[in-house]
C-alpha cells in the first residue's frame, strides 16, 4: 500500500481496451486503478430519476445528447467508486479522474501524483489538468498557490483528467441522488469547491479536445437566460448555493465557455495591438 496521501486513479474506460495506448501503458505500471465502464444510453436510461431534462435545458439551454449524458452518468459513477474507496479504506487524499483518451504517460502520471501529494487544500477542492487550460485558453487572474498551482472560479474548462480531494467527494455525495442536469465539464455542483488549475502539467486528448465550447451551443440565449433567472431561486436551493455562486455558474461561466473562441480571439487581437504599441514606441524613442 503506497502512503496515506496516496492518490486513487479512477479511468473511465474498458480496461484492456483504453483508446489511449499511453494511458493503457501507465495503468499496467500502477497500483491503485479502477475502471469505469463507458455509458451506452438506451431509451431507459433518460428517466426522471436519472436526468432531469427540463432542467438541463435551463441550465446548459439543451437537453443534454446520448453521448453527453452518457459522459456525465460515468463522471458520477467515477466519482462515487472514488468516494466509496477513500471512505472505506481511508488511504487516499485524492482521486484522479481520467477519460480513457487522455494522453497520459507514466512519467506525466507520477508528476501530477507528486504535484497533488504536495499540497493539502484542507477544503473542497478540484485540479483541472485539462489542456484546454493552457497558455493559449483566457488567461486566469487567480490566486497562486506556489510554483504548482492557480486557483480560480473561471472557465476551469474540460474533465479529461482532473483530481479531486477527499473532501470534494464528499460535497458530492450530498448529490448523489439528485438527477443528472449538465454535461459532465462542469455540474453546478463544482461551485462548492475551490477550483484550481496546474501552472505547468496539463493533460491532452490523443484526438483533440472535445469541449464544451465545441458541442454546447444553445440556439435561444434569451430563453435560455430567463429560464435561469426564473428559476434561480429553484437551482440555488438544489445545490445549496449562495446568490454569488450561482450567478457565477449560469451566467459567467457557462457563456463564457460557450464563446470562448470569440473571447479568445478578442484578446488576441488586444495581444496584438499592444506588442504593436510598445514597438512603435520604441522606435520612436530610439530615433
Amino acid at each position: 500500500m503506497e502512503p496515506s496521501d496516496s492518490v486513487l486513479v479512477v479511468v473511465i474506460g474498458s480496461q484492456g481496451q483504453l483508446r489511449s495506448k499511453s494511458l493503457e501503458h501507465s495503468v499496467t505500471k500502477t497500483t491503485n486503478v479502477a475502471f469505469i465502464d463507458p455509458v451506452q444510453i438506451e431509451k431507459e436510461d433518460r428517466l426522471e430519476t436519472v436526468v432531469n431534462e427540463r432542467l438541463s435545458e435551463i441550465i446548459c439551454g439543451k437537453k443534454l445528447s446520448d453521448s453527453e449524458l452518457g459522459c456525465a452518468i460515468a463522471h458520477k459513477k467515477a466519482r462515487k467508486l472514488a468516494d466509496s474507496v477513500a471512505l472505506s479504506s481511508g488511504a487516499f487524499r485524492w482521486a484522479l479522474i481520467v477519460e480513457d483518451d487522455a494522453d497520459l504517460d507514466f512519467e506525466l502520471l507520477n508528476i501530477i501524483k507528486g504535484e497533488l501529494r504536495s499540497v493539502d487544500f484542507k477544503s473542497p477542492a478540484v485540479v483541472n489538468y485539462d489542456a484546454r487550460n493552457t497558455r493559449g485558453s483566457l488567461r486566469f487572474r487567480g490566486v497562486k498557490l506556489g510554483e504548482t498551482f492557480r486557483g480560480t472560479r473561471f472557465l476551469a474548462d474540460g474533465a479529461v483528467c482532473y483530481a479531486m480531494n477527499r473532501e470534494g467527494l464528499e460535497v458530492f455525495r450530498r448529490f448523489d441522488d439528485v438527477p443528472i442536469d449538465c454535461v459532465a465539464d462542469w455540474p453546478v455542483q463544482f461551485s462548492h469547491l475551490r477550483i484550481y488549475i496546474p501552472n505547468q502539467t496539463r493533460v491532452f486528448e490523443i484526438q483533440g479536445p472535445t469541449s464544451i465550447r465545441h458541442r454546447h451551443q444553445p440556439k435561444h440565449w434569451l430563453k435560455m437566460h430567463l429560464g435561469q433567472l426564473l428559476n434561480f431561486k429553484k437551482i440555488a436551493t438544489l445545490y445549496g448555493l449562495s446568490i454569488r455562486q450561482t450567478a457565477t455558474s449560469l451566467f459567467i461561466v457557462g457563456p463564457a465557455r460557450a464563446n470562448y473562441r470569440r473571447l479568445q480571439v478578442v484578446q488576441s487581437k488586444i495581444d496584438a495591438s499592444r506588442k504593436t504599441a510598445w514597438a512603435s514606441l520604441r522606435n520612436f524613442y530610439g530615433r
